[in-house]
């Protein structure tokens, strides 16, 4: 049935739609889930085909990097942190021990956001480099322009002449600014390795960069170079054996999951939960590689609702009347 509304009564109708499009998708979020197990660590099957339960304490391996502005960072207290993640951890048969010392395992938790690079510095340096060169260029130009000439190129003193010596001082400055840009790639590279060691990502990393990269499969390595030199909040668990621990002072690593995610336009305490959550099942296992999943965001337009009417008298003059 429709409803007819008097022309001259409105400049329009204001509508309010479920969403501002249809079926819009967009990958907001890109949650990486790595996790390594010690060939050491077997876990008991019971007949039932669940996992013989673990015992836990949890040890506080702090905070790092700085929270973010607005209190969007990895503030969270750690009390907080571990109850989200009791429940994950019970889903894979891990619980709090009720009598800490005769715990199966030591829980170790991280968290906080990585630093990047700072690539203006390297930028720069490209920028000034490719200066050097194109000046560098225009010098030898001139030179072989004056040879070709014929003109002098030395004084009867050996001194050689000013267009050779602007030449030499480019060429200098050229190598100059070369080993400039080197120096601040190296200090990338650097950074890369450090967050590809802290989130997982150096075994992906070796696997995709080969030869195909350059026959059309470079593009996810991309994406893995982007995470590293963009800023992450991530947590890390890393299982050590208790008793092992305590009581013969050995540092012995069962298991570490990492999980992470991409630090801009995420509020970590927020996504914290469904980064406990993606991660779980890999608690006290081999992920085998990097996992990365894309939290899809799906936008369905709605039934159109009038919600208002705007009277005639507001309506712009320049409008033509109906």
């Amino acid at each position: 049935m429709k409803t007819s509304v008097p022309a001259a009564g409105v400049s329009f109708l204001a509508v309010l739609l479920a969403a501002p499009s249809l079926f819009a998708k967009q990958d907001s979020l890109v949650i990486s889930v790595h996790a390594q197990a010690s060939r050491s660590y077997q876990r008991e099957i019971l007949p039932d085909g669940n996992f013989k339960p673990q015992t836990y304490v949890v040890g506080d391996g702090g905070v790092a990097g700085q929270p973010a502005p607005g209190g969007a960072g990895p503030n969270m207290p750690f009390s907080t942190v571990v109850r989200l993640l009791a429940p994950k951890l019970v889903q894979q048969n891990f619980y709090p021990a009720r009598n800490g010392m005769a715990a199966d395992l030591l829980l170790v938790l991280f968290w906080g956001e990585t630093t990047p690079f700072n690539d203006a510095h390297l930028q720069n340096a490209n920028a000034d480099l490719g200066s050097a060169m194109n000046a560098l260029n225009l010098a030898e130009s001139a030179v072989k322009l004056s040879v070709d000439r014929g003109e002098r190129q030395f004084s009867v003193e050996g001194i050689q002449s000013p267009t050779r010596s602007a030449r030499d001082a480019a060429r200098d400055n050229a190598d100059s600014q070369l080993l400039q840009a080197q120096l601040f790639e190296q200090m990338r590279i650097k950074a890369d390795e450090a967050n590809a060691r802290l989130l997982g990502y150096v075994e992906e990393i070796n696997q995709r960069d080969n030869p195909s990269r350059f026959a059309g499969a470079g593009g996810y390595l991309s994406d893995l170079m982007d995470d590293l030199e963009n800023p992450r909040y991530y947590v890390i668990v890393q299982a050590y054996d208790f008793q092992a621990a305590s009581l013969d002072r050995q540092r012995k690593l069962l298991w570490t999951t990492r999980i992470s995610i991409p630090a801009s336009g995420s509020d970590f305490n927020k996504c914290l939960p469904a980064m406990l959550g993606d991660a779980s099942e890999y608690f006290g296992r081999n992920s085998d590689r990097l996992v990365r999943r894309y939290r899809e965001g799906v936008v369905k337009l709605g039934e159109m609702q009038i919600v208002g009417v705007v009277p005639a008298a507001d309506r712009d003059p320049s409008e033509p009347k109906k």
